[in-house]
C-alpha cells in the first residue's frame, strides 16, 4: 500500500480568486489554505469515491481498488475499501471487502451512534446472501473503530447501480437506479429512479421507484433535519415537466414516510447533467452538474460548463448560475452552509484564473456562490496528471474533497484533502 503527500498532489499548482468585496456587514474573508493532502493506493488502479466526517472529526474514505490494501488479500476483480484518517491526515485503518465479482464503493455516511456505512454495488454473493441479478445492492456498516458489523445485499433480476446515500432520523437513505422493477413497481424505461430507506440495522423501511419511458439516473441525495428526501439526477424522458433536451436536470422530493411531494426538472436544449443536491438552514434547496447549452436563460461559456440552481422549499426555481472555463468544466460535488452559501466543487481541462496555467491534463476546482448567486471565490489545484474531484464532506469549519489522481505515467490513486476554515466561512 502507498500513502502519502505525493508528486501528483505534492507539488500543486494553485490558484485563488477573490470574486467580490465583502459586504460592510461581514468580516473580511481571509484566503484559503489547502491544509494537508493524501494520496492512497495500491500497486493497481484505486478510485476515492466519497469522504465522511463523523462527529468526533474522524474522515472516511470509501472507494474501490484492484489491488490490496494493508497486506489484504484481493477478493476479486474490484474490491470496495473503506480508510479512516484522523483530522491531521494520519491514517488509522483501512477495510477491504468483495467477492469474486466486482464490489465497487460509491458513498459513505456516518450517524451519531458512531457507526459508518457504505453503500455500493456488487457482483458477487457478500456474506452468502445470494444474488439477485447482474449487479445489487450492498450496504455495509463499521463502527468508527473499524469493528465489522453487518452487510445487506438486495436487489432485482436486472441491474441495480447506487450512486449516493445520506444519513436520516430513521437510518440510512440509498439512492441509485435499476432496469428492474422493486416491490411492486413497474420498470418505466430503461433505467428508473430508486430510493430506499433502511433502519440502523439495515432493514428496509420504504422504497420508492419512479421513471420515465427514457432513462433516468439518480445521481445525489439530500435528506434534511425531518427527515425529507430529496435527489437529483438528470433524465432523458419526462419525469413531470417538460422534456427539453437530450438530458434534463432533475429534483424530486419525498416526505420521511416516502410520499412523493413535488418533481422539477430543467436544463437547456441539449445535456444538462444534476450531480449534486444540498440545502440550507431555511429549506431552500440547490442543485449543481454540467450542462452544454444554456440553461435557464444563462449565457454559456465553453462547450461544457458547471451550473448551479436554487429552489425554495416548494421547489419553486430561484435562480441559476453557469459558470467555468473556456475549455470542458465538470461540476460533481456540492456543499451549502446554513446561510445558503454553496460551495461547488469538480474537475476543469482550462484555467479558473487567467494568470494561472491549469498543472494537468484536468484539475480540481472550487467556486462559491453566496445565497443571492453572486460568486465570491474560486480555487484551481492539480499535479502534473489529471485531478477528477467528486466528493466533500464540510463540518463546523474543515472542509474535505475527494476523488482520484491519474498520472501521466502510472496507476490511479485515490486522494482526500483538507482545506482551512477560511474557505467555507459566510
Amino acid at each position: 500500500m502507498r500513502i502519502g503527500a505525493q508528486a501528483g498532489l505534492l507539488g500543486l499548482s494553485l490558484a485563488f480568486v477573490a470574486c467580490a468585496s465583502p459586504a460592510p456587514e461581514e468580516q473580511p474573508r481571509s484566503e484559503p489554505e489547502l491544509a494537508w493532502s493524501r494520496e492512497l493506493g495500491t500497486d493497481r488502479d484505486d478510485f476515492g469515491r466519497a469522504v465522511a466526517v463523523d462527529s468526533e472529526g474522524s474522515v472516511f474514505l470509501t472507494g474501490y481498488s484492484e489491488g490490496a490494501f494493508q497486506g489484504a488479500e484481493n477478493a476479486g476483480e474490484w474490491d470496495a475499501f473503506l480508510a479512516r484518517f484522523d483530522g491531521s491526515g494520519a491514517l488509522s485503518w483501512t477495510r477491504e471487502w468483495g467477492g469474486e465479482g466486482s464490489e465497487l464503493g460509491q458513498t459513505v455516511t456516518c450517524d451519531d451512534a458512531g457507526h459508518v456505512y457504505v453503500a455500493g454495488y456488487t457482483a458477487s454473493s457478500l456474506d452468502a446472501q445470494g444474488v439477485a441479478g447482474g449487479h445489487d445492492v450492498f450496504l455495509t456498516m463499521y463502527g468508527a473503530d473499524g469493528a465489522d458489523g453487518w452487510t445487506k445485499q438486495w436487489g432485482t433480476e436486472a441491474d441495480e447501480y447506487v450512486t449516493a446515500a445520506a444519513r436520516a432520523p430513521r437510518g440510512v437513505v440509498v439512492v441509485g437506479y435499476t432496469k428492474g422493477a422493486f416491490d411492486g413497481f413497474a420498470n418505466q424505461g430503461r433505467d428508473d429512479v430508486f430510493v430506499t430507506l433502511r433502519d440502523s440495522e439495515g432493514e428496509p423501511l420504504w422504497t420508492r421507484q419512479l421513471g420515465s419511458a427514457g432513462t433516468d439516473y439518480a445521481q445525489a441525495v439530500h435528506v434534511d433535519a425531518v427527515g425529507n428526501v430529496f435527489v437529483a439526477g438528470y433524465t432523458a424522458g419526462n419525469l413531470g415537466d417538460d422534456d427539453l433536451g437530450a438530458e434534463d436536470a432533475f429534483l424530486v422530493a419525498f416526505d420521511a414516510d416516502g410520499q412523493q411531494l413535488f418533481v422539477r426538472q430543467w436544463g437547456s436544449e441539449t445535456t444538462d447533467y444534476g450531480l449534486g443536491v444540498d440545502g440550507d438552514a431555511a429549506g431552500n434547496l440547490y442543485v449543481t452538474g454540467y450542462a452544454y447549452g444554456s440553461v435557464d436563460g444563462e449565457t454559456p461559456i465553453a462547450g461544457e460548463d458547471g451550473y448551479l440552481t436554487k429552489f425554495d422549499a416548494t421547489g419553486a426555481r430561484a435562480w441559476t448560475r453557469q459558470f467555468g472555463t473556456l475549455s470542458r468544466d465538470s461540476a460533481r460535488f456540492l456543499n451549502v452552509d446554513a446561510h445558503g452559501n454553496a460551495l461547488v466543487g469538480g474537475d476543469t481541462e482550462g484555467a479558473f484564473a487567467k494568470d494561472v496555467l491549469p498543472g494537468g491534463k484536468r484539475d480540481a476546482f472550487i467556486v462559491r456562490f453566496d445565497s443571492e448567486g453572486a460568486e465570491t471565490f474560486r480555487a484551481q489545484w492539480g499535479g502534473g496528471g489529471s485531478e477528477f474531484m467528486l466528493a466533500g464532506a464540510n463540518v463546523t469549519s474543515e472542509l474535505y474533497l475527494a476523488g482520484y489522481v491519474e498520472p501521466s505515467d502510472g496507476t490511479r490513486e485515490a486522494f482526500l484533502t483538507r482545506w482551512s476554515e477560511a474557505l467555507t466561512r459566510p
